[in-house]
């Protein structure tokens, strides 16, 4: 019995990859890193996929902040905080910084 429900459930975790792959376009190996199933049965992107500077980053331009400001802000380059920002949309498969913020905040990573 207990296999069967393993197996179902390894099921509906293929499915809802696919599904977030078709949708944000995420990769499959991607999105098996960066996403997990939590106490209510919800999948949200795991905190450990991501770097506290990049949490950071992702809150900040949340804030409004450009590259430069952040980069002020956090005390790097602005380079630096650019392969950040582009690391954390390849990551999370966002299409632009509006859209990492907003997977973020629905997923509760910021």
């Amino acid at each position: 019995m207990i296999e069967t429900v393993n197996a179902s459930l390894r099921s509906l975790q293929y499915v809802i990859l696919r599904a977030q792959e078709l949708v944000v376009g995420t990769s499959w190996g991607e999105a098996i890193e960066v996403l997990t199933l939590d106490e209510t049965g919800s999948y949200r992107y795991s905190q450990e996929a991501l770097t506290p500077r990049e949490v950071a980053v992702l809150r900040l331009i949340g804030e409004g902040l450009s590259a430069v400001g952040i980069a002020r802000r956090l005390a790097y380059s602005e380079s630096t905080i650019k392969k950040t920002i582009h690391q954390v949309m390849r990551q999370l498969g966002a299409r632009n910084r509006t859209h990492a913020v907003a997977i973020a905040i629905r997923t509760n990573l910021i």
